[in-house]
């Protein structure tokens, strides 16, 4: 129940700062998304009519109109939580997230080097942990490495790679290095 609550107050602001168009600057990862996303909004869109059209029972018409317009609502928030929250790079670390589902600090004295490295994931899950590795996956793919200072791995996505990945390795000579 308090996930439920935490996503739904998430939506809700999500919502808010794209409307308003606010949100911090940095590098987005909706590309694979934004069709799909847009898809399933279109479709359901279409489909709350023809239910409200097709349904004779006005009761029913009722409850099946206020759950898929609270489902367009869901849709509409999920596509804005991918919009309004990039990945950010500031003077404490990198904030890496997906959506308002996950969100991932990276201090960097934990950093060592950053790389671009395209890899498919066949699980279908948005945040893996497989040992020292963890993948923040978009539509099953990630296609950023940064290597940590104690061997690990973190891979995600960006939609503009070698730009993140060149944002990360001009910000880690001026890091200390880590145990400084």
């Amino acid at each position: 129940m308090s996930r439920w609550l935490a996503y739904e107050s998430r939506m809700w602001l999500s919502l808010y700062r794209w409307i308003r168009r606010q949100g911090p600057s940095g590098y987005t990862y909706i590309k694979p998304l934004n069709a799909v996303l847009w898809a399933f909004i279109i479709v359901s869109a279409v489909e709350t009519v023809a239910l409200h059209l097709i349904l004779p029972w006005k009761i029913v018409r009722i409850i099946v109109d206020v759950l898929s317009v609270y489902g367009l609502v869901w849709m509409f928030g999920i596509l804005a939580g991918y919009k309004v929250n990039p990945h950010t790079i500031d003077g404490d670390g990198i904030r890496l997230r997906q959506g308002f589902f996950v969100e991932e600090f990276v201090p960097w004295d934990a950093l060592s080097t950053a790389r671009v490295g395209k890899r498919y994931h066949s699980e279908n899950k948005m945040r893996l942990v497989d040992g020292q590795t963890v993948s923040l996956v978009v539509s099953g793919q990630t296609n950023v490495e940064l290597h940590t200072a104690d061997g690990g791995l973190i891979r995600f996505y960006a939609d503009e790679p070698d730009a993140f990945a060149a944002a990360l390795e001009r910000e880690l000579p001026l890091r200390p290095p880590s145990g400084s």
